[in-house]
């Protein structure tokens, strides 16, 4: 994957977020914990897992482990 696929793919990530997607919004925090933003990170995968996405639960849950 090159650069700018991953940052076209942060983009849509972060429109379906925008619009409540939770499967979305825990990529794009994958996305941003890759790129070394763990604080904006966090704010996804809890907007996630509030909308019930297991996954974004999980991570979440390992950064606070982690910290």
């Amino acid at each position: 994957e090159s650069r700018g696929e991953l940052k076209e793919a942060g983009r849509w990530y972060l429109t379906s977020a925008k619009d409540g997607e939770p499967r979305a919004a825990c990529a794009l925090g994958f996305l941003l914990r890759d790129a070394g933003d763990t604080e904006s990170a966090a704010v996804w995968w809890l907007r996630a897992a509030q909308d019930g996405d297991g996954n974004a639960a999980n991570a979440l849950g390992a950064l606070h482990a982690e910290r």
